[in-house]
């Protein structure tokens, strides 16, 4: 479980570095991550769906980035947190 979120915390620190000028320190991206996803947890009955855009870019400005570079930042995240393993996992039910 540990490299899961490692690998989460990666792809958002990428995410991020691409859409900010400053390349972004771990411990800022670590705290945003697992205060958006803290956050997120508490929205049911869909888990999570739809508020981890909506609060994660939030505790991203919380910890010290911009609003702007946080929003592309997190919805380019979810591009690759979410929808593109869409692809091979309906072609590996199919």
């Amino acid at each position: 479980m540990a490299v899961y979120w490692a690998g989460e915390v990666f792809v958002l620190w990428v995410c991020l570095a691409a859409f900010d000028r400053v390349t972004p320190g771990v411990a800022a991206v670590v705290v945003g991550y697992a205060t958006g996803y803290a956050l997120t947890r508490r929205t049911l009955p869909l888990a999570g769906a739809g508020a981890v855009e909506a609060l994660l870019p939030f505790a991203l400005v919380w910890v010290g980035f911009g609003l702007p570079s946080a929003v592309l930042a997190v919805f380019a995240y979810r591009f690759f947190n979410l929808w593109l393993p869409l692809g091979p996992a309906a072609f590996g039910l199919y």
